[in-house]
């Protein structure tokens, strides 16, 4: 009996340090807000500071396309060139994503959030002077795209602070912000480019754009333990790209700003040029846009959570509705009847929408929970080559052959494909599970289900 007791002794104890102990060190060090999270309470004013980031900051980018117009007529530059500029903005904003994360965990989130919205402003306000489209590349794509790091990535950090059982339907009511500043931006830009040319307009528009500090003001800290080393550990961790599905998801992530950022950079100015109507009404078709895209993740929000799609799979849904995009985006040119490129556009929208809004919802039926840190900043990273490559593309295939009809099919092609092979993988997934496993692990059935938990 004293045999065993000494032996019970021994397994609980590892080190010197008792299994209890461990546990409370793990408890201690686990980067986690869930049990502060009050999923309501002020919460709900913490979700109105992040949908007025969304409409302000995203629903500038999605509008671009009606500055775009402008600047291509000032001065004089081609597709690839001006359609840049929205293109440098983004990669910064995703870029330096994982770096405002790691600021954040340093100093408060309302702090970095305000620091970033008048780095943001200056930059815009900036761009108003500049008399060089090279000078807009340092003002409004790198320096307004730094600051919008210090915005976006920080919003979403404390929505997730404030949220944990409601942290779903948060993210989602937060990121209509991006549709409904599109559907207001858009026509407002528009109306301010005619009223008074783009230098008025882009000052106006970064006055517009210090009303993040208002959101800033909103994000009252919720006290969390988050160390530091561990957030930036995990920021690092290259483990997961060894998942297959993964990687294949990871392609949709590279094609998705592909296809989305050059058809919204180009959509105006394609309607413009190819039904022969004014700036007005090809403002107007990218606001529709925008309350298609807010329908959409309204609708497709509640869709996937039904339990009949559950069991037929998100992932494939997921790839579905990608597939729907592209088939969508390479029929605009069918047509140069303005009303049916309108509801070629509310299609494209709604479906757009819908799949925007549920990338962490795939994200976790990919990857195991404790690699979803991980997995978001690998995904920010990946939409960032895609935010590069793809206007500038775009860009270059319009200015070569003269059309845009190269330029969205060629986002289409990308798109569509690589939503393909997520759909043939999700379809073909017990023939594909041991592409996930190594030699060395037997727990690949276990693996498997988490990855698809359909």
């Amino acid at each position: 009996m004293e045999e065993t007791s000494k032996c019970d002794v021994k397994d609980e104890t590892i080190n010197g340090i008792t299994e209890e102990e461990k546990l409370k060190e793990v408890a201690s060090n686990n980067v986690t807000t869930e049990r502060n999270a009050p999923d309501g309470g002020y919460g709900w004013f913490i979700l109105l500071g992040c949908f007025l980031m969304h409409l302000l900051q995203v629903g500038l980018a999605r509008s671009f396309g009606v500055f775009y117009m402008d600047l291509s007529e000032m001065f004089q530059s081609s597709s690839a060139v001006t359609g840049g500029i929205i293109s440098t903005f983004n990669v910064f904003r995703m870029t330096l994503g994982p770096v405002a994360s790691v600021v954040c965990s340093k100093y408060s989130i309302r702090k970095v959030v305000f620091i970033g919205s008048l780095v943001q402003f200056l930059g815009c306000f900036l761009s108003s002077f500049v008399g060089n489209i090279w000078l807009i590349y340092l003002s409004f794509g790198i320096l307004g795209g730094i600051g919008g790091a210090f915005i976006f990535t920080p919003s979403y950090l404390i929505l997730t602070q404030y949220f944990d059982k409601k942290r779903g339907k948060a993210m989602a009511w937060a990121t209509i912000g991006s549709g409904f500043g599109m559907l207001v931006q858009a026509n407002l830009i528009n109306y301010l480019l005619d009223t008074y040319s783009y230098r008025g307009a882009m000052l106006i528009t970064s006055a517009i754009l210090l009303n993040c500090c208002v959101g800033a003001a909103l994000y009252r800290p919720l006290h969390t333990d988050i160390n530091t080393k561990k957030v930036t550990s995990k920021l690092f961790n290259f483990s997961i790209l060894k998942n297959i599905y993964f990687i294949v998801y990871a392609l949709v992530i590279i094609s998705m700003p592909i296809m989305i950022q050059t058809i919204l950079t180009f959509l105006a100015d394609f309607i413009k040029e190819h039904c022969g109507v004014s700036g007005t009404k090809a403002s107007l078709l990218l606001s529709i846009t925008g309350l298609s895209d807010m329908i959409g993740r309204f609708f497709f929000g509640f869709l996937f959570d039904l339990a009949f799609f559950r069991r037929f799979g998100l992932i494939k849904l997921e790839s579905l509705l990608g597939i729907v995009i592209s088939i969508t985006a390479a029929l605009f040119h069918l047509s140069t009847q303005y009303w049916l490129l309108m509801i070629i556009g509310i299609v494209w929208g709604i479906f757009e929408g819908g799949f925007h809004s549920q990338r962490t919802t795939i994200l976790l039926e990919i990857v195991k929970p404790d690699e979803i840190s991980q997995a978001t900043g690998f995904s920010i990273f990946f939409q960032s080559i895609g935010n590069l490559i793809g206007v500038f593309i775009g860009g270059s295939l319009r200015d070569l052959t003269g059309s845009y009809f190269y330029t969205f099919l060629f986002a289409a092609l990308v798109f569509g494909l690589s939503n393909i092979l997520l759909l043939l993988t999700s379809t073909f997934k017990k023939k594909l599970s041991f592409l996930n496993c190594t030699k060395q692990e037997n727990n690949c059935k276990d693996r498997f289900e988490i990855a698809y938990k359909d």
